[in-house]
């Protein structure tokens, strides 16, 4: 019996470090976004998207980033991409949920109608 509640509490241990570790470490960038700190999000959310390319959290947070700091034909190229994956529900703060394409097609909307450039065409006379 004691040797059974040893491994109990080697094992609560042992398992503390690594679940405050991920509630501690963000690595989506959502706490330097809504910190403002914009630069260091953005290579947060950059790292972490060389492994997981499809992760639509990432994306979405690269877009907002990207909008936030005045990137806006990157941002919405990144909403587009969310759009064009399949949709995936989303953990946001306070333990909401959303899918991934209404926060895009959101974003989308905050964005603006595209501009499209001025014509450089001459017309002939």
């Amino acid at each position: 019996m004691r040797n059974f509640f040893s491994a109990l509490i080697v094992t609560g241990l042992l398992a503390m470090p690594a679940y405050a570790q991920t509630t501690v470490e963000d690595h989506s960038g959502y706490t330097e976004i809504m910190h403002g700190n914009f630069s260091a999000a953005e290579k947060t959310v950059i790292k972490q998207r060389d492994a997981f390319p499809d992760d639509a959290d990432l994306m979405l947070n690269l877009a907002a980033i990207y909008a936030q700091t005045g990137r806006i034909s990157k941002a919405r190229s990144l909403y587009i991409e969310v759009l064009d994956r399949a949709d995936q529900s989303m953990l946001l703060a306070q333990n909401r949920t959303a899918w991934s394409h209404d926060i895009a097609r959101r974003g989308l909307q905050r964005l603006g109608p595209q501009q499209r450039p001025a014509s450089t065409e001459i017309t002939a006379r």
